[in-house]
């Protein structure tokens, strides 16, 4: 029988892991939705974006797998963090461009910012998450 501390943690660090793929889904349903058309000046910026986003979240799910097997996961769990420090400055850098290109509308600007912010969101979830499983596996290896 799991202790209830311990069944509270866990049933957090699974609401965690879940609010990074409802994002995931929020972010396919806003570019369906809105029919997202991305300017080719911003194709390889964001996919260098989006590889850093999943790298933060592959490297999450690797931590955790490590809580979960006893394994150590401080590693892990710094290079999430360190992941979500490089998807902000590639996004700052993309916004910074979105907003200073003048050929696109104010409505398209703000349209491409929510679509980065959305992103970058995916990072800053992961990294909480990845941040409560190192405080979780050092509450539970005392």
């Amino acid at each position: 029988m799991i202790l209830p501390d311990v069944r509270s943690d866990i049933i957090k660090l699974l609401e965690g892991c879940d609010r990074v793929i409802n994002r995931y889904e929020e972010i396919l349903i806003l570019m369906t939705a809105q029919k997202i058309k991305l300017p080719k000046e911003l194709h390889d910026p964001l996919l260098d974006m989006v590889k850093s986003t999943l790298e933060c979240v592959n490297a999450l799910i690797v931590a955790v797998r490590c809580f979960f097997s006893g394994l150590s996961l401080e590693e892990f769990a710094r290079q999430a963090s360190f992941l979500e420090h490089q998807v902000d400055k590639q996004a700052l850098a993309l916004k910074t461009k979105v907003f200073d290109t003048k050929k696109w509308s104010l409505s398209v600007q703000m349209q491409l910012n929510d679509y980065i912010k959305s992103i970058e969101r995916i990072s800053d979830i992961a990294e909480d998450v990845a941040d409560n499983v190192t405080i979780m596996s050092a509450k539970h290896s005392l």
